[in-house]
């Protein structure tokens, strides 16, 4: 539902505002008319067995008709018509009582279980279709990162050694290098929230916070609360999800945190684009060979008229 509340931003086109605005009336009709059909059943009156056993009755057969209408066998066909006869019929006298009663109700019930029928059917044999944008944002404010394991650090490393950004890249090839250069890139970064790995990047955190609290010191570093497997992707899109619980609370919006799919292995990265489906998610990606920070925003593509 918050995903289905979010894509009402994304409105364009007017015939979509007009499909949308239909569906939102729907939604308060079927309300409306369903309240009226209930007061129908509780009246006292002869029609409450009736309407009972149409309910019942077309719950049951429905619920078979999903299970076995594709696989009847010839001999059983006739008796699945004659079944779905029973059904249409008892509905349909249900329905005549219920238009004499309240007709408003009527035309509300039925116009909106109509909508929400071709709607479900539309969504149900439809795919989705995705689209990825290179984008500049505004104002972005958190950064959450996957730290990498620097496997050949150098023994008596000291980030203090370093003069300017310039100098640590000429001088190291660091697989952190990446993410500084995102820091360096959005310089408003004001939270850095990192995720380690249980087997190596974990025990290294000291060190990162040494290097980017050198070129960064006004930056906060948020260090998630337990390092994960790297291999395991539930846990990585946990992880994000947690690191977006707390940013917003710092509070940030989602359209200003950066997710780093440079860091790590294949699974981060793979885990940082699922996660930034969301409607005003981006991930960023450092280029290994041009060095070039880029951002991205996967957006659901609009199809024609939509």
């Amino acid at each position: 539902m918050e995903f289905l509340i979010k894509q009402l931003g994304r409105i364009k086109k007017f015939p979509t505002f007009i499909i949308a605005l239909i569906f939102i009336i729907s939604i308060s009709w079927l309300a409306d008319g369903f309240v009226e059909f209930l007061k129908l059943l509780y009246e006292g009156n002869l029609n409450f067995v009736l309407i009972s056993a149409v309910i019942i009755t077309l719950s049951l057969i429905l619920y078979w008709l999903i299970g076995k209408l594709s696989k009847i066998k010839e001999n059983h066909l006739f008796l699945a018509i004659l079944t779905c006869a029973f059904v249409v019929l008892l509905f349909a006298f249900a329905l005549r009582e219920f238009l004499k009663e309240n007709l408003l109700a009527f035309i509300q019930f039925s116009l909106s279980s109509i909508t929400f029928l071709i709607i479900w059917l539309y969504i149900r044999n439809s795919d989705l279709r995705f689209s990825v944008k290179e984008v500049s944002p505004k104002n972005i404010k958190g950064l959450v990162m996957f730290l990498s394991h620097w496997t050949n650090i150098p023994q008596n490393f000291n980030a203090c050694n370093f003069k300017d950004l310039q100098g640590f890249y000429n001088c190291l090839k660091c697989p952190w290098e990446m993410q500084i250069r995102i820091l360096d890139e959005y310089k408003e970064i004001k939270y850095l929230y990192v995720i380690a790995s249980e087997n190596g990047s974990y025990s290294q955190i000291e060190i990162f916070e040494q290097l980017v609290k050198k070129f960064f010191p006004n930056l906060e570093i948020i260090v998630h609360r337990e390092p994960i497997d790297f291999e395991n992707l539930e846990e990585n899109i946990l992880a994000l999800e947690e690191a977006f619980k707390t940013l917003k609370e710092k509070p940030l919006k989602d359209n200003e945190i950066l997710i780093d799919t440079t860091g790590g292995q294949k699974v981060q990265g793979i885990a940082g684009a699922f996660y930034s489906l969301n409607y005003d998610r981006y991930f960023v990606y450092v280029s290994t060979n041009s060095k070039k920070v880029k951002v991205f925003d996967v957006i659901i593509r609009e199809t024609e008229g939509g």
